[in-house]
Order: structure tokens, then sequence, then C-alpha cells
């Protein structure tokens, strides 16, 4: 199955999420990376196109931030919307004193229009950013081989806890595994 041909799945929220990105159901258009995602420049005074929708989806406790996006009908592009909300957040609550901010939760699961190329170009290029993730929930999405050198380059960080790869649409390769 290829990431076009991923089966949707319908949640509340993801029946609003139909086809095009989120910046263009909101009117706007969708951008494209002038650079590869480890030299993407951003502008942190603009809000996202979804602040409040993923403010709703964050949970922060003390200096622990969960985001948890299962479900919500999220494909490749929209990857680039929430990780711009993130470091916006990172940078609000370290001005505002908190410091060792980890975010415990990254939960991208069962979207399964999320696969390679919103992992390769959003994922790494915000891991790279901000590598203390413990838990990144990637199951039920069209994540194949295409994914695991950006996976592999987080993990020897040493940062991550647990990565969830199970029930992927596209799956993996026994040798891109090994």
């Amino acid at each position: 199955v290829t990431e076009q041909e991923a089966p949707r799945h319908e949640s509340p929220k993801a029946a609003a999420a139909e086809s095009p990105p989120r910046a263009e159901r909101r009117g706007g258009k969708a951008k494209q990376a002038a650079a590869p995602p480890e030299i993407v420049q951003e502008d942190l005074s603009q809000p996202s196109a979804w602040e409040d929708d993923w403010e709703g989806l964050l949970t922060i406790t003390g200096s622990v931030l969960r985001m948890r996006c299962a479900g919500i009908g999220l494909q490749n592009e929209d990857l680039k919307d929430l990780f711009h909300f993130l470091r916006r957040k990172r940078v609000s609550l370290q001005e505002a004193g908190r410091s060792g901010l980890r975010l415990a939760v990254l939960d991208l699961s069962d979207n399964p229009s999320i696969g390679d190329a919103g992992i390769v170009k959003w994922l790494r290029a915000f891991l790279r950013d901000w590598p203390e993730v413990d838990r990144l929930m990637l199951y039920r999405t069209s994540v194949g081989d295409g994914s695991l050198p950006t996976l592999a380059e987080w993990m020897a960080t040493g940062e991550p806890c647990e990565i969830h790869l199970s029930d992927l649409y596209r799956g993996l390769s026994h040798g891109a595994v090994l």
C-alpha cells in the first residue's frame, strides 16, 4: 500500500481534516521548505496556522510535555505546522523560566496519511532541534523503510525510551531493518 493508497480512519476530529493540509483548509497555502530540513529557519514570532487546535492536544506538567495527535487525520504537510507550534511553545516556556523541558510523548499514531515524506522532511528537523522526546508513537501510520535512517539517527542520540512502529500500513522490509 502506498502513502496515497493508505486507508483513512475517521474520528470526530478526522472528519473535519479531509484532503488538503491544514494550512490550506484554513484558507492559507501549504508552503514548501526552501532549504533542507536541517537548515530551515523558522520565524517563531508568528503563530502556527492551527495554534488553538494544537494547544488542545498538548498537556504540560512541570517541565514535561505530552503531545497527543492520535487519529486526528494528520497528513505529512501538517507536521510542519505541528512542529512549528511545539518549537514556539518550548521558547515561550523557556522565556517563562522553565528549563529541562522534555517531550515525554509525541503521539502521531493512527494517522495513515503520515509516511516517509513527513518523517524525513519534518520530523527529522524537529528531532535534531529537540531530541529530548521519550516516547514516539508512529503505529498505524504509513511509515516505511524511508523513515528508518531518520529514526536511527535520533535513536543514536540516546534520548528515546520507546518507539512504537506496530501495525504499519506500508510495513518495513527485512533488509531495511537490519
